[in-house]
């Protein structure tokens, strides 16, 4: 009786609203947490193409949609033994560009080693249309172009457009948790970030497959509109959800724009292997037979026949040269206030040096060789065969004339480094003191024990340090002259300095960045240390390096060229502007290394063939006669369009203004490097 008498105290329309409370709390729960989940995992969907790439599948997949009239379609891949972990595209990054979400027609046709998948559809923000290009000549590979007509509204972004889902538009990482969705082995060190080589993992994190992708979208694009935020951003996405370069937000914009063109590639890498770099030179490699294929392969004779007039009759020779007495000896940069000879500088004489060495050892027209021959001899003689950055009180090469004050370590190795080279590309033309030679590199020995093969940035003739270990990488420039020194002298103690400095480098700094052109110093070196003394371990340190070469490259296109290829120049300083210098030399201890090595290496042999051509075809946007820049006063030196001489600072993407340092002389030759192109490149 007393339980029956303490329900009828209760008060029943509240213990009615309050059940009704609590279901309505459970079907909360159901529908936003638990339904989507079962619904997600069981969605019936319908494989509209289908094509295994070894151990991965691409599937075109359509969904049920609740859009009357549409077709709710996604390009899938993922490794076939684990089908719920995949790349999953629906268009770009955001909501409001999940293209395939809004198809209205889809076609499959075959045209010879390629398959077409081609797709149209709209809603109120656009209509689109876009062409998948699978090729079966390299299993993997895409090439992804869309086309969008905007109509005026406003579109959200801010995301990367390469999911990591459950093939059924859920992310793995929500779904399992732990490691599960991308990892990012290895990003680059340039200006921006994009990630180079990126992983799939499944939650405990087991490895499953990996992605590379080059954007191409370009000058034509959406990412080039002064009306989108994210132009002056150009950023990559690198989250365990997603990757990619971010989607612009973009309002009251009316017209037709390329949304994003691509190339992706997808691979699983070997059982065992250590990395999974082993398909991204695969990648490089198809790049490079599509770029000659879209006949991307220029003669840069015009650019180079006029960078030599430059030398050999400027404008106003003050503007190139500091004249002293009957010297004439190249400045810095064109309009360099120092005018005196006693101002120049060794890093100047020697890299232009080196260009005119290696176009004079490459070319048959015999009048061209003349001229070079002329140039080459003038400045030779007017540095007195580099004495004059001699000093003789500590047995050094200077980058300075005369006496040496404080020094940057890689100056020191990348200095002399270039005057050998030189010599190797031209012995009877260009004559070199092996003695002063010697007593350099026995200083250099001196200094490079003091500080265990870590190097600083700066350094004094007796030897005082400042910042040390910061330019750790000038040991592989260090192991680069050592070899060149053994080479000529066959003295051992050369050998083993190239050995220990490189070793060191692999062992305790590998990785720490400085200067880019080291790391291809460091791959030249291990090309010839394997050479030398035939042993695998350098042909493991040699993959090490090509590896690490990687980090500097700008696999996208940005909106500064129009070629569709990728910027590719390489950064001068991690996070920085492409600079002729660097990109130049980069090429040159590439070509060197591939040169003594050939296919003995086929990741180096991919790098070089792809850095190469891509060079060639990017470095004419670094002068201003391209840029379409005619005159700047920059105050230390200046920008004219006269002056067939790189700018220092390229940057791809055009909200980055180039042309805010005047235009290097000091990287002259490397320019020089960078145009040539090889015929069987």
């Amino acid at each position: 009786m007393g339980f029956i008498h303490r329900i009828r105290e209760i008060n029943i329309p509240l213990l009615v609203l309050l059940i009704i409370f609590i279901l309505l709390i459970l079907s909360s729960v159901i529908n936003v947490v638990i339904m989507p989940f079962f619904s997600g995992r069981n969605k019936a969907h319908e494989t509209l193409f289908k094509i295994p790439m070894k151990d991965l599948v691409l599937e075109l997949r359509r969904y049920a949609s609740e859009k009357k009239g549409y077709q709710n379609v996604s390009i899938v891949i993922y490794y076939g033994k684990e089908p719920d972990y995949c790349l999953e595209i629906k268009g770009q990054g955001g909501k409001d560009y999940h293209y395939f979400s809004y198809v209205k027609e889809v076609k499959v046709e075959e045209d010879g080693e390629q398959v077409l998948l081609r797709l149209r559809g709209e809603n109120s923000l656009w209509n689109f249309t876009s062409t998948i290009r699978v090729d079966k000549r390299y299993p993997g590979f895409l090439e992804v172009e869309l086309l969008v007509t905007l109509k005026g509204g406003e579109l959200r972004g801010g995301m990367g457009g390469f999911y990591a889902t459950n093939g059924r538009g859920e992310y793995v990482d929500d779904l399992y948790g732990g490691e599960a969705g991308w990892h990012y082995p290895l990003v680059s060190a340039t200006y921006p970030q994009y990630p180079i080589i990126v992983e799939m993992r499944d939650t405990d994190g087991k490895y499953l497959f990996s992605v590379a992708y080059c954007d191409l979208s370009g000058k034509e694009s959406i990412y080039a509109l002064k009306e989108s935020r994210y132009t002056f951003e150009y950023n990559f996405e690198m989250s365990r959800k997603r990757f990619g370069l971010k989607t612009p937000n973009i309002k009251g914009v009316e017209g037709t724009f390329i949304s994003t063109k691509y190339y992706l590639y997808a691979w699983r890498s070997k059982e065992g292997s250590l990395d999974s770099s082993d398909g991204f030179f695969s990648f490089l490699s198809i790049i490079t037979s599509r770029n000659k294929e879209k006949g991307l392969t220029p003669n840069n004779m015009d650019y180079i026949s006029n960078m030599v007039k430059t030398l050999e009759t400027p404008p106003n020779v003050k503007d190139v040269y500091a004249t002293q007495d009957d010297k004439f000896l190249l400045k810095a940069y064109i309009g360099d206030r120092r005018n005196t000879v006693f101002e120049s500088e060794f890093i100047t004489q020697a890299n232009t040096l080196l260009g005119l060495s290696y176009l004079y050892n490459r070319t048959q027209d015999s009048e061209l060789k003349e001229r070079l021959e002329k140039l080459i001899l003038n400045i030779l003689g007017n540095t007195s065969y580099f004495d004059v950055y001699f000093d003789d009180r500590y047995g050094i090469y200077s980058n300075n004339w005369g006496k040496a004050g404080r020094m940057d370590s890689w100056y020191q190795v990348t200095n002399p480094s270039m005057l050998l080279a030189a010599h190797s590309l031209a012995p009877n033309l260009v004559k070199i003191d092996l003695e002063k030679h010697k007593r350099n590199a026995d200083w250099l020995i001196r200094f490079a024990r003091k500080v265990n093969y870590s190097f600083p940035v700066f350094v004094y003739p007796n030897f005082v340090v400042d910042k040390p270990g910061v330019e750790a990488d000038a040991a592989l420039g260090y192991s680069y002259l050592m070899v060149k020194m053994y080479t000529l002298t066959k003295n051992s103690t050369y050998l083993h300095e190239a050995m220990r400095s490189l070793e060191h480098y692999i062992s305790s700094d590998y990785g720490k960045l400085y200067e880019a052109h080291l790391a291809s110093m460091g791959v030249a070196a291990t090309a010839h240390l394997y050479r030398i003394l035939g042993e695998d371990k350098y042909l493991d340190y040699l993959s090490k390096l090509v590896y690490l070469s990687l980090r500097w490259i700008n696999l996208h296109r940005g909106n500064l060229i129009e070629e569709e290829v990728p910027f590719t120049l390489v950064s001068a300083m991690p996070g920085i502007y492409a600079a002729a210098f660097e990109y130049g030399l980069f090429k040159f201890f590439l070509e060197e290394a591939y040169n003594t090595l050939g296919e003995t290496s086929p990741n180096l042999a991919a790098l070089y063939k792809f850095y190469s051509l891509n060079t060639a075809i990017v470095s004419k946007y670094s002068f201003p006669q391209v840029l379409g820049i005619k005159y700047r006063n920059l105050g230390y030196g200046k920008i004219d369009e006269k002056y067939w001489v790189p700018i220092e600072d390229i940057y791809p993407v055009l909200a980055k203004p180039s042309g805010r340092i005047p235009q290097e002389i000091y990287g002259y030759g490397s320019q020089i490097i960078a145009l040539y192109l090889h015929t069987d490149t």
